[in-house]
């Protein structure tokens, strides 16, 4: 019998090992497993783009941003750490509740435990026995409990305010890029016009030059001018499938795909005064929230350290069985208070609390930094928002001054006075001025966005 049970053991043990070999000693083909990850996330993000983007392709302002506040990938992971936050606080909650331990075994051996004694043979205990335990713990005085429980409230208070503000700061970069998207499609009438008015010139000047009134070096000149002027729509048209890319990864779709953008219309705004505004995000921007809450979180830890100090104390009760006939009592009930109390640690304590302390001062002068940043950043979008009225209201006069001019030319351009490539100049002038007002316009709207964001708003 016992070689029976020795064998089994000894071929259970080799069984184990070799499972134990077979599976954490088994190689992973990395290549394979990226070519796999790879199609699998190719496939599921342009089926996610598809979905977004409809037929056309083509998306309002309103509808980026409900994209990218539904779908942004930086936006998702805060809402994962509010929600994890959430979860911790409720583990933290879990010390103030009964702790049950639930335990039960049953064993048997080969022969009863018999010793020797008086010459004879004495039984101790049975050969089958069952046992069952149930122990219980209930904190009553636990004040380290009580003030990391606060801790973890606080928590999740600050991890709402970030998703908060990661929210304002995405629809932020939507804005931003949209607007920019326009102000260089905008762009695009101004230098199909210049390419127009170097061609004419080409044109003209070639006439010239086999007339013997132009020299070749003016021709190569204006042939340079018209590449120079071929690679700006060019270059421009790079840039607008760029600022396009990064718009569609803001929304968490594939970069790579083509959208068309609705004409962004929005409102001017009216703003008071900067030191209203400043007064304004002192109070709303969710930074000075989250730095109000690490200081009282900071002070939670120095009443933490505090608590180290202090016993910590519960009620402890129990219940157990065992079947072994040789105990006279099977059934056993246990009951009592525990008291522990960290009399000596090497002065772990007191320097965590002097750590503490430091960490206090530390979060006031985080807040007051913070605070005089909101100032700065108030202060110069508001003046970058002043200067770009300012430039809009002169574009919008050089605008009416070439638009006049136009005018005038024209009459004379009807009369056979002027040349057509000096019309189709002052006709470049006009698109070029109507573009640059139209872009400023849009560039207003960012800088609006951007006045808002620093001052705590959507």
């Amino acid at each position: 019998m016992r070689y029976y049970f020795k064998s089994t053991f000894n071929f259970l043990l080799g069984y184990f090992f070799l499972l134990f070999l077979f599976v954490g000693c088994k190689n992973i083909d990395s290549a394979k497993l990226r070519t796999d990850n790879n199609k699998v996330f190719q496939k599921k993000l342009e089926k996610q783009t598809r979905s977004y983007l409809g037929a056309n392709n083509k998306l309002s302002l309103e509808r980026c941003i409900d994209i990218a506040l539904e779908n942004n990938l930086t936006l998702k992971t805060a809402v994962i750490s509010e929600k994890l936050a959430k979860l911790d606080r409720k583990a933290a909650f879990s010390h103030f509740l009964p702790n049950l331990q639930l335990q039960a075994s049953s064993s048997a051996t080969d022969r009863p435990f018999i010793m020797k004694s008086g010459g004879g043979d004495v039984q101790f205990s049975d050969q089958y026995l069952k046992k069952i335990s149930l122990n219980i713990q209930q904190p009553i005085f636990m004040p380290q409990a009580w003030y990391i429980y606060a801790m973890r409230q606080k928590g999740e208070d600050l991890s709402r305010l970030l998703r908060e503000r990661t929210e304002q700061m995405i629809r932020l970069q939507v804005i931003s890029s949209y607007n920019y998207i326009l102000s260089l499609k905008e762009m695009d009438y101004s230098y199909i016009e210049e390419l127009k008015e170097s061609k004419e010139i080409l044109r003209e000047v070639s006439a010239l030059q086999k007339k013997g009134l132009a020299l070749s070096s003016e021709v190569l000149k204006v042939e340079v001018l018209l590449l120079s002027r071929e690679n700006n729509i060019k270059k421009n048209k790079r840039l607008q499938k760029l600022a396009k890319a990064d718009l569609l990864r803001i929304m968490g779709l594939s970069p790579i795909l083509s959208i068309s953008l609705d004409s962004n219309q929005g409102k001017v705004l009216e703003f008071p005064t900067q030191e209203e505004l400043i007064a304004s995000a002192l109070l709303n921007r969710k930074e000075l929230f989250v730095q109000d809450l690490n200081i009282e979180i900071a002070k939670d830890q120095v009443k933490t350290a505090i608590s180290s100090f202090l016993p910590n104390i519960g009620l402890i009760g129990g219940f157990s069985y065992n079947s072994d006939s040789y105990i006279k009592y099977a059934d056993v009930w246990s009951y009592g208070v525990s008291g522990i109390m960290t009399v000596f640690n090497g002065f772990k304590n007191v320097n965590q609390y002097k750590s503490a302390k430091m960490r206090r001062k530390e979060a006031f002068l985080t807040q007051e930094d913070a605070c005089m940043m909101i100032i700065l950043e108030v202060y110069r979008a508001y003046q970058q928002l002043e200067e770009i009225n300012e430039n809009l209201l002169l574009a919008e006069k050089q605008l009416k001054a070439v638009e006049m001019e136009f005018s005038e030319l024209k009459k004379q351009r009807e009369k056979g006075i002027i040349l057509f490539s000096a019309f189709c100049k002052i006709s470049s002038k006009v698109a070029k001025a109507s573009s640059l007002k139209t872009s400023l316009k849009y560039r207003q709207q960012i800088f609006s966005a951007v006045l808002l964001n620093v001052i705590g708003q959507k």
